[in-house]
């Protein structure tokens, strides 16, 4: 290669760092199979609390690296050529003195020499950390929201038996009522009418003569009258109840 190429070169490198120093992304360059050091901009830099990674391996200045499986895809990309991307990878590394999980976007992208050898890897990442956390949160929150509303829905269910499960006790409840209405308006009713009408027969054929068998009399009528109105009042409630059962159960189908 002739001193004008080479400078060329050189100058064509000096350029293309002097680009990568203003992008915002974190970019670096590793030479060799070894993938040592030989360039790294400002963000790059920043992740690793500016150490001093000039001449070192990717081992040597991030040994928290090894075990996760970044050294094997580099070998890949070094050995096949092949292009790796990597979208939201967690990464355990040290940043301001804590071992703490980061997640990253990024690429390893082979260089080759003018002889079609690969020289070294470039290295270009996007740290999306906050990105990925807020996007777990949100799930987590809309699984959150999912299960409170399959756990309404069941609850809605099991409130509706159990409204389904009274309303059937008290439709059975009405019916005993319906019977006992039969019962109150016929058997019962009809001996009060009875002992109502006998009486009043007797206290006109006693015409206030003995006033003691009359004030007897007075007593019979007027028990005869308040049990009648006790068994009007029932009957009233039972028409009551059989209404609200009605509601009860049209409120229940809306459900």
């Amino acid at each position: 290669m002739n001193p004008r190429s080479k400078n060329t070169i050189e100058d064509s490198e000096a350029a293309l760092k002097n680009i990568f120093m203003q992008v915002p992304a974190m970019i670096a360059i590793l030479k060799g199979h070894e993938y040592v050091f030989d360039f790294a901009n400002p963000a790059y830099m920043e992740m690793v609390d500016n150490l001093n990674l000039t001449g070192k391996t990717l081992l040597e200045a991030r040994p928290e690296l090894e075990g996760q499986g970044f050294i094997e895809l580099l070998d890949n990309v070094y050995k096949t050529g092949e292009t790796f991307f990597g979208k939201e990878m967690p990464m355990m590394f040290n940043r301001n003195g804590k071992h703490e999980q980061a997640y990253v976007n990024f690429s390893y992208q082979a260089f080759k020499n003018t002889n079609g050898e690969t020289e070294g890897i470039l290295v270009f990442a996007n740290e999306v950390t906050e990105t990925v956390i807020a996007r777990k949160l949100i799930e987590e929150s809309e699984e959150s929201f999912r299960m409170l509303a399959v756990e309404l829905e069941v609850k809605v269910k099991e409130r509706t038996q159990e409204l389904n499960t009274k309303n059937t006790e008290l439709e059975r409840s009405n019916a005993e009522l319906a019977s006992f209405n039969s019962f109150a308006s016929h058997d019962l009713q009809e001996p009060l009418r009875s002992i109502s009408n006998y009486t009043g027969l007797l206290a006109k054929k006693n015409n206030n003569k003995d006033e003691d068998t009359n004030e007897y009399m007075n007593y019979i009528i007027e028990a005869a009258a308040r049990m009648s109105a006790l068994i009007k009042d029932l009957l009233e409630y039972s028409r009551i109840g059989k209404f609200e059962s009605t509601q009860h159960r049209n409120a229940i189908k809306r459900i």
